[in-house]
């Protein structure tokens, strides 16, 4: 039994085409996302980032559970996050579940009402460590902070990636040379 109910298999081409097509936008909301980041089209890179990474994980996810599963935890990347960790249980993902936590604050920002009323403070870096740990307190009323780097969402992409047995480069070959230059730039968890 997992968070969306009692599991049910799709048939199995079904299951498959599915899994490919999730993948495949992940691959593409990925790029666009580090698109958005080299552009400093912030907070749109975060929320592109976390399109991606919820996108692969339905991908994988979508194999043991029927669509209609899927639609309801909409995008709480944390909850598909705990559904995923338990499909993939002979795996320690949980040093991962700060960055979930941090990427799925993104999701609460993708319409602009919660900048507008509470205001934000956007920190995104290539490198790690989270930039966040470098802000500092103004003494007043705290605003709501959003921080990710980029090559610790690279690192989750590639782990994603390798449980799920998806080679990224397969999805890369079709993208134009801006596009393979994007998923490239600064990423030492996928080198050309």
């Amino acid at each position: 039994m997992s968070i969306f109910g009692k599991r049910r298999r799709q048939t199995d081409v079904t299951g498959e085409r599915d899994s490919l097509n999730y993948s495949k936008l992940g691959a593409q909301y990925y790029v666009a996302g580090r698109a958005a980041f080299f552009a400093t089209c912030l907070p749109v890179a975060g929320n592109l980032l976390h399109h991606a990474v919820e996108m692969l994980i339905k991908g994988d996810l979508i194999q043991s559970l029927r669509r209609s599963e899927l639609k309801r935890p909409q995008h709480n990347l944390k909850r598909l996050w705990k559904s995923y960790k338990s499909r993939h249980k002979e795996i320690d993902l949980s040093g991962l579940d700060p960055l979930i936590r941090e990427l799925e604050k993104f999701e609460r920002i993708r319409y602009p009402d919660s900048m507008t009323d509470k205001g934000m403070t956007l920190l995104f870096s290539v490198v790690a460590p989270n930039p966040l740990t470098s802000f500092s307190s103004s003494g007043g009323v705290e605003t709501p902070r959003y921080g990710l780097s980029l090559n610790e969402i690279d690192a989750l992409v590639k782990t994603i990636c390798e449980v799920n047995s998806l080679n990224p480069q397969f999805h890369s070959i079709r993208l134009s040379k801006h596009g393979r230059d994007i998923f490239h730039k600064d990423n030492p968890s996928f080198p050309p």
